[in-house]
């Protein structure tokens, strides 16, 4: 969250994830924060969907799209990644 502004904010979201085979992972995610100064664009909803594709033993390549609905949300994005375990 980059919510920068006094007083109480409510944060919190969802992710589901599911292994649709023994080297795809496919997710969703649902997140947010909320302010009382919405008028001052200071709230944010964003969802993304992704996941990983186990190239080999320990290395996946990882992806991710990321649309936002509010004034403090970007509009869209995209995450293109390697994770490799030592």
């Amino acid at each position: 969250m980059g919510i920068k502004t006094r007083g109480t904010i409510f944060t919190g979201g969802a992710s589901f994830t599911r292994q649709f085979t023994q080297k795809l992972d496919l997710g969703l995610e649902v997140y947010g924060g909320y302010t009382a100064s919405l008028k001052l664009g200071r709230g944010e909803l964003e969802q993304q969907i992704g996941g990983n594709y186990e190239i080999r033993r320990g290395l996946t390549l990882d992806f991710g799209a990321i649309a936002g609905q509010a004034v403090g949300s970007p509009r869209y994005g995209f995450q293109l990644g390697f994770s490799k375990d030592f």
